[in-house]
């Protein structure tokens, strides 16, 4: 077993869930803005690059992103620590881009869909300062995606929960099944799901014997009135598992 499978392996054997904030943003006002006003209760965010082509949205670009990162106060930029979930044809462009990035903010992994048939090995040799995960759709098969790759050597999975492409889109609660499935199949690694995690939700996941080891949580934080009691409300739940 490799280090970082004993390492995750101990990881999981705490009763505790990680919070991620997923930012979808398509102006550099509005990254700006949601990094400032949650970066108080969270400095790890998951940015969302989506390209109009791969899923039905456009959001910011890598480029774009650079940019609005660099207009943040340099004490913000120290702080945080950030996850791309790059949703675009030419991911390789952006993969690019994100490495001048992490010369300006801390860049910890980016999640690539099997979609794209990227070849995270090579990726993970080339940019080794950054760890690459796979996103399976919600439509994905388990079984099927395991057949044409090594994803239990994979450090972690992304679960979609909801259609790519929109924050709001209605949770899709037969995707959870996967997380068994993965475990299973001996998967060790750490497993994200993605997509309207909320109060309603919630519920339904932790209804589960399986649970994820990240939620990431987009509207649910970004368009909320009473931010702190939300931020109080996950972070209740994401400790009493």
């Amino acid at each position: 077993m490799s280090a970082w499978l004993r390492v995750l392996k101990i990881k999981q054997k705490k009763n505790n869930m990680h919070i991620v904030p997923t930012l979808l943003e398509p102006t550099e006002g509005g990254l700006i803005y949601q990094l400032t006003r949650l970066s108080p209760f969270y400095n790890t965010f998951q940015i969302d690059i989506v390209d109009g082509k791969f899923a039905p949205n456009t959001t910011l670009d890598g480029a774009a992103v650079l940019c609005a990162l660099k207009k943040l106060p340099i004490k913000l930029q120290n702080q945080l620590i950030l996850d791309f979930h790059v949703m675009a044809i030419d991911y390789e462009k952006e993969i690019a881009v994100i490495k001048e990035i992490e010369g300006l903010v801390k860049v910890q992994n980016i999640l690539l869909h099997v979609d794209l048939s990227p070849n995270y090995f090579l990726l993970a040799s080339t940019f080794s300062s950054f760890t690459f995960g796979a996103v399976l759709n919600s439509e994905d098969n388990v079984r099927e995606t395991m057949d044409h790759y090594n994803l239990s050597s994979l450090p972690i999975i992304q679960l979609m929960t909801v259609r790519v492409g929109f924050q709001g889109s209605p949770f899709i609660q037969q995707t959870l099944i996967k997380i068994e499935q993965l475990r299973n199949a001996g998967y060790m690694g750490q497993i994200f799901i993605d997509g309207s995690v909320n109060e309603e939700t919630i519920p339904q996941v932790f209804s589960k014997k399986q649970r994820p080891n990240v939620l990431c949580v987009g509207s649910y934080l970004t368009h909320a009135q009473d931010l702190p009691a939300r931020v109080e409300y996950l972070k209740a739940k994401a400790f009493s598992v």
